[in-house]
């Protein structure tokens, strides 16, 4: 009788396991470190890119006020420079240039040029934006003077090259 219990014993189908094995654990970490491996770059690219929109912010705000001065005063040259006080009226002033580089990301805004306007935006030296520029420049038709103005606006600087912009 004993004997025939213990046969009854070795046939019965074995209980039913609760649990993962080490094969499909090793399958979910595999599947998640490849998933990091891709979302943590593109993560740091968004990140320098929303940093990098307040020197573009800073420099629409000169942007705007050069535009305005060239249709006040029919694109004159010197709505292309800053001035301490303005010579023409609408011109960019030293003022407004401190003011556009107020942002915390922001280390200065220049405004340059002779027969076009050229804004150049940099950024601060830390926190990974590594003094990286952000450049606009007018492309401007018509005779200064007259009729010129504005037609567009080219981007370029450091800032572009790593895809910033």
């Amino acid at each position: 009788m004993i004997f025939s219990a213990l046969q009854l014993n070795r046939h019965q189908i074995p209980a039913k396991r609760n649990g993962f094995t080490l094969i499909e654990l090793m399958i979910v970490i595999a599947i998640i470190g490849i998933l990091a491996a891709v979302a943590v770059p593109q993560y740091s690219l968004f990140v320098y890119r929303a940093k990098f929109s307040e020197l573009v912010l800073a420099g629409g705000s000169v942007n705007s006020a050069i535009e305005n001065c060239y249709q006040l005063n029919s694109g004159i040259d010197e709505c292309n420079v800053s001035s301490a006080t303005p010579v023409v009226k609408g011109q960019v002033t030293d003022t407004i240039l401190t003011r556009a580089a107020n942002g915390s990301l922001v280390a200065s805004v220049a405004l340059t040029g002779t027969t076009t306007p050229i804004i150049e935006v940099t950024a601060i030296a830390g926190d990974g934006m590594d003094s990286r520029t952000y450049v606009l420049t007018g492309v401007v038709t018509g005779t200064a003077g007259i009729d010129r103005f504005v037609s567009e606006w080219q981007v370029s600087g450091t800032g572009c090259e790593v895809g910033w912009c």
